[in-house]
């Protein structure tokens, strides 16, 4: 969308793909709270993997990346500089062929829930950790696991660790490519979703000239989308999703006014009703931000088409057929609907500065 960027689109699926064992296509609130509505907490070392993973992201070094983060399909071809990875390297494997063979021990609960908690009481990461890099079933990596796990399910990590291999293997020839076009590209831009604020301060001190858009959405708007798809993650009600949703965006924004001062100069928090409604103020505040004159001609281009697209790219996709329609189509629910997501999100309705 940018002559001079390269964006990243939810790269964390592909994070809790290639540490935790998920499916593709995980809710981000499944991964980030709990049905009570409080935060999950955060193994120590699935934020330090995930540290880690943004910073290699954002400094071009793709060779300490794991496999999935670039042989993703549906993930990897968002990116306009990387797509030539999806067109060169992915024709024949698709790494989801790898992850499902162990989806089932690790959490992934039907098309879109996911419980972390799962997978790490199930030792995923570290059974995961341990057959990363096998080519062969006579490996001693095996015979040491087999005393700790019955045997269908070490068969299962067996094949998922050659198989990712594989993929690793098919995946080199564009692995240099992919690094000399990050390294040609002043802006590097990762979009997060499944991930929470605060965990934003430890990245923020690994990479001192990063800068952090903080892009907010009326919630009552979310919870009509997310219910209207058949998308929530509570698998409740509407005021059940809007308890869940509320929560975390109240605990983000918490973490964000924190970090705004701790950091000052960094942060800059945006609108979705602004991207839609007046795209170019949008992306000239957010340019300006990073410290460039105004948004590209380019990205405004796009961002036109993704908000006016002939037909909208499904519930995960980037393209919208009438994005204007999508601000203000929650002011047509049922009374009560909105009464109920009120109930949970009047407070953070005002803190982001909607109306009631």
């Amino acid at each position: 969308m940018d002559p001079d960027g390269l964006l990243w689109y939810e790269p964390l699926d592909q994070f809790f793909m290639a540490y935790l064992g998920h499916a593709q296509w995980g809710l981000p609130l499944h991964l980030t709270m709990l049905p009570s509505g409080q935060r999950r907490t955060i193994p120590a070392e699935e934020h330090s993997l995930l540290r880690k993973y943004l910073k290699n992201m954002l400094t071009c070094n793709y060779d300490h990346l794991p496999t999935e983060a670039l042989s993703s399909r549906d993930f990897i071809g968002q990116s306009s500089a990387l797509r030539f990875v999806k067109n060169v390297c992915l024709r024949r494997f698709s790494i989801l062929d790898c992850t499902d063979h162990i989806t089932d021990h690790c959490g992934t609960r039907g098309l879109h829930g996911r419980d972390p908690q799962e997978s790490w009481r199930n030792r995923c990461p570290y059974v995961i950790q341990k057959v990363r890099g096998l080519s062969t079933r006579d490996s001693p990596v095996i015979h040491r696991l087999t005393p700790e796990f019955n045997n269908s399910m070490l068969n299962d990590f067996i094949k998922h660790g050659i198989c990712v291999n594989a993929a690793k293997r098919e995946l080199k020839k564009c692995l240099s490519p992919a690094k000399t076009v990050c390294r040609r590209k002043r802006i590097q831009a990762v979009e997060v979703l499944r991930s929470n604020m605060d965990a934003l301060d430890d990245v923020i001190q690994e990479i001192p000239d990063l800068f952090v858009v903080y892009l907010v959405r009326d919630p009552r708007a979310i919870v009509r989308s997310t219910m209207a798809k058949s998308l929530n993650a509570s698998r409740g009600t509407l005021a059940d999703e809007a308890k869940i949703l509320c929560a975390k965006m109240r605990l983000d924004y918490e973490d964000f006014r924190r970090l705004n001062r701790k950091y000052p100069g960094l942060f800059l928090m945006v609108k979705y009703e602004d991207l839609v409604l007046r795209s170019t103020v949008f992306g000239n505040a957010v340019y300006r931000h990073i410290g460039r004159d105004a948004c590209s001609v380019q990205w405004q281009r796009f961002i036109k088409y993704a908000t006016r697209a002939n037909k909208s790219s499904g519930d995960f996709g980037i393209f919208r057929s009438n994005g204007a329609e999508s601000v203000h189509s929650w002011r047509l629910m049922p009374s009560k609907d909105i009464a109920d997501i009120n109930k949970y999100c009047v407070g953070v309705v005002r803190q982001l500065g909607y109306s009631v």
